[in-house]
This record gives C-alpha cells, sequence and structure tokens, in this order.
C-alpha cells in the first residue's frame, strides 16, 4: 500500500464552475476540457480564478493522435493558446481515431495495433510535442469493436510508443475495466506488462449498462472493480499523481457531487 495520500482531482464540468468558486474544496488539482476554452466568455475569467487556488490539467479530444489526415494546425494552436495563458500541468488527449477525410466523428475510434499504426502515431505525437514545445500524456481507450489485423496487445503497443516519443501515460482503469467486460481482455494482465514509470496520470469514471454492454459513459459512480485495479497498483505510482474522477452524465447536485468525491478519498486511502 502507498505510506502518502493519493492525489484527487476533479474533471471540471462548466455546470459546476460557479459552485467550485464559492466552495473551493480541497481538490489536487482540476482536469480541464480543452474544447471547452476555445471560444471566449466569461468562463475564461473563471477558470482563471479556479487557477489561482488549483492546479490544472488540459485534457483535448481532437489531436486525432491515431488517424491519418494531417494534422490540424489551427486546432493545435488553440491548445498552445491555452498552455500559454493557464499553464497547465499536464496536456493529453487519447490514442484514437477523431477525424477522417475531413469528417469529425465527436468521437474516439480505436485503430489497429500493429507496425503501420505504430509509425504514425509515433510521427504524430511527435509533431505535436514539437509544435506544443512539451511532452503529452496518451490515454488508453475503451473501444467495443477490434481489428483483425492487430498483431500486437495494446499494454505493447503503448509502451513502445513511450519509449519511441517520451510521451507519458493518462492511464484510464475504467477503460481497462470496460474492455475486460466487454471483450475479455485482462486488466491485470495489461498492468503487469505496462511500464509505470511513464504513469502521469489517472481516470477513475463509472461506465453505464445499455444493451448488455457496459459503456464508457462516465454517468455513473465508480465501481469497486475499478477501485480494486488501483489498490492492487497504487503503490506503483509516484507520490504526486493526480487522480482524477470523471464524471460527465447524470450529474448530481454540487453537495452530492462533494459528498461523493470525499466517498471517494475515503475509499482510495483505505
Amino acid at each position: 500500500m502507498a505510506n502518502y495520500p493519493l492525489q484527487l482531482g476533479l474533471n471540471l464540468r462548466l455546470e459546476y464552475i460557479d459552485d467550485l468558486l464559492l466552495t473551493k474544496p480541497p481538490l489536487a488539482c482540476l482536469e480541464v476540457i480543452a474544447e471547452n476554452f476555445f471560444s471566449p466568455g466569461a468562463h475564461h475569467a473563471k477558470l482563471e480564478k479556479l487557477r489561482a487556488d488549483y492546479e490544472i490539467t488540459l485534457h483535448c479530444l481532437g489531436m486525432n493522435i491515431g488517424g491519418i489526415d494531417p494534422l490540424d494546425l489551427g486546432y493545435l494552436h488553440h491548445i498552445d493558446t491555452l498552455r500559454k495563458k493557464f499553464a497547465p500541468r499536464h496536456i493529453s488527449d487519447h490514442l484514437s481515431v477523431e477525424r477522417h477525410a475531413g469528417i469529425c466523428f465527436h468521437d474516439l475510434l480505436p485503430f489497429p495495433f500493429h507496425a503501420d499504426s505504430l509509425r504514425n502515431v509515433t510521427a504524430r505525437v511527435t509533431q505535436v510535442q514539437d509544435f506544443l514545445q512539451e511532452k503529452i500524456l496518451l490515454e488508453n481507450l475503451s473501444y467495443y469493436v477490434e481489428f483483425t489485423d492487430s498483431d500486437v496487445s495494446e499494454v505493447a503497443f503503448i509502451n513502445n510508443i513511450i519509449r519511441t516519443t517520451g510521451a507519458q501515460l493518462l492511464l484510464d482503469l475504467n477503460n481497462l475495466w470496460v474492455n475486460e467486460q466487454n471483450l475479455g481482455h485482462s486488466a491485470a494482465a495489461f498492468l503487469t506488462e505496462l511500464d509505470w514509470t511513464a504513469v502521469a496520470q489517472v481516470h477513475l469514471a463509472g461506465a453505464e449498462t445499455i444493451d448488455n454492454v457496459q459503456v464508457d459513459t462516465h454517468g455513473a459512480e465508480v465501481p469497486p472493480p475499478v477501485l480494486q485495479l488501483l489498490h492492487e497498483h497504487k503503490h506503483k505510482l509516484a507520490a504526486t499523481t493526480p487522480i482524477i474522477y470523471e464524471r460527465d452524465r447524470h450529474l448530481p447536485s454540487w453537495p452530492t457531487m462533494l459528498a461523493n468525491i470525499n466517498h471517494l478519498q475515503q475509499q482510495l486511502h483505505a
């Protein structure tokens, strides 16, 4: 068991931004969805006030790291502007395809794990990091289909990218559990093979059962099996690694959310 307090943070929903400013609960950091701040508005001033009290991480949904379309330099310019304005601790995105042939899917789609994908992703991560002038975090994906031409495991693919590019990992434990439930992939085997020195942030969330499939909606409390994965491996995390609770659907009232955060904090330290 870790002999230090785990660092619990929260993803910043705009519905809660005024409550956060008013109550200022003891959170290690706030994870900010970058796209919510591409347009100007009062929310920028509110985030600046929150930034005075909290460290933030910047979480992106559109770098298209796994795609083959040319990288959107306009998109990266938006990210770089936010980086300079808010000085986030980390900038992250997903190992996924979000755009193809100029069409944005508004979703995080998987791609095959093989040598061609490795070369493509490595080149794109390097280009993004050169543009932003810093290393980024890559998040493992929840996915519901697989590719027959994949010839390495997801964790081997991730370890290779990290080793080649110097990027770090945003480890989403809920995504591992979802993939285990839906596709039979062992979360324990993934976590055993993973290069833990590269884990710079952790996500916790709750899935929902839809048509007998576990769907990564971030619409529920963190299930016990996901917390168990954290308990079994938390001794491998650095003391300052932020652990972010994501909640995007079925948002409770702010007092209930605070109670949930406190309960989750207690569970993390049990």
